[in-house]
């Protein structure tokens, strides 16, 4: 399958791999994360508060921070970080888990300007694959090593060693780390070089907007028909119309319980929407179902998970 090239053009003095010449050399002055070694781990929502976990239970010592103090982090085992220059001065190796680009490109910028040697940073975060491509050269650029590792997976599966972690980046640096990487997720793929992980990571995201539109549409023709939505879910999951979508959201759908587990509908749109605006492929089925998110964030359910698109949804066609 050919996708976009993500790969950059070695300037003057990189190696072809982007890095700076003599960067093999310098790979065993990274850091090698060890079991006695801190990890730094910054943004403690859902995704980072799990990660959290997996590092704990894989006895690790864990330095965490955002911007305000994180009591779960405590009450976990982990360590309070007074900043990001805190952090960066006293962990050799440092996780982002963060909301977008934007928040990744601030903390990197703090940590490049504390940082008082070589650092290792691996990112959860989802970002465009053109995001992803900048902040790794940003980093490479500085001589620290980066490697980009979406998550792949709910924060209860990340919590229960059941998700995916999906790697972009140097292929030397991805072997020294894969250890690691397995204490976080079950499984650990690397797919290419930096931005190739954000852009597998992305299509899925792209299949799971579709698919839960799919799922709310689903749903709410066989409740004109008067089929309970839960019957209709557990018929629907044993066939070939399951999907992921359906598994984790028809059951709020079904119950109308849109608490945000995972992240905001307003966010997922954002994020989603500069998917699809990195992408010179058709996303014509996303630009629908983004038609509908639109539609729910006006009727004030931004705040929400993505399933209370089931709401507008369930309303008759024309309204």
């Amino acid at each position: 399958m050919r996708g976009r090239d993500t790969r950059r053009a070695p300037r003057e003095g990189q190696s072809a791999l982007g890095f700076p010449d003599g960067f093999p050399l310098r790979l065993s002055r990274l850091p090698m994360t060890t079991n006695t070694s801190p990890v730094g781990l910054v943004g403690l929502g859902p995704i980072g508060l799990a990660l959290t976990h997996r590092l704990l239970a894989s006895g690790r010592a864990v330095m965490g921070y955002r911007r305000s103090p994180s009591r779960e982090l405590v009450d976990l085992g982990g360590q309070d970080a007074a900043s990001v220059a805190d952090l960066a001065a006293r962990c050799e190796t440092i996780l982002l888990a963060l909301p977008d680009g934007a928040a990744c490109l601030g903390v990197l910028e703090a940590i490049i300007a504390s940082a008082p040697d070589r650092r290792l940073v691996i990112n959860t975060t989802s970002t465009p694959p053109t995001t992803a491509v900048a902040l790794a050269r940003l980093v490479e650029e500085q001589g620290h090593g980066y490697l980009e590792a979406p998550v792949s997976g709910a924060p209860h599966l990340v919590r229960a060693h059941g998700a995916t972690l999906l790697v972009g980046g140097d292929e030397a640096l991805f072997a020294t780390q894969r250890s690691f990487l397995l204490d976080l997720a079950a499984h650990v793929t690397r797919v290419g070089e930096a931005g190739a992980a954000s852009a597998v990571k992305s299509a899925a995201l792209l299949m799971m907007v579709v698919n839960t539109l799919g799922a709310a549409e689903a749903l709410a023709f066989a409740e004109s028909f008067g089929v309970a939505a839960g019957c209709a879910i557990e018929a629907l999951a044993a066939g070939p119309a399951s999907s992921a979508a359906l598994s984790m959201r028809g059951p709020w759908m079904a119950e109308r319980a849109y608490q945000p587990r995972i992240g905001t509908l307003t966010a997922f749109d954002a994020l989603v929407g500069a998917i699809q605006a990195d992408a010179s492929t058709p996303t014509l089925m996303l630009a629908q179902a983004r038609g509908y998110f639109a539609r729910a964030i006006e009727a004030g359910l931004g705040d929400l998970d993505a399933a209370a698109v089931y709401e507008m949804i369930r309303q008759k066609p024309g309204r």
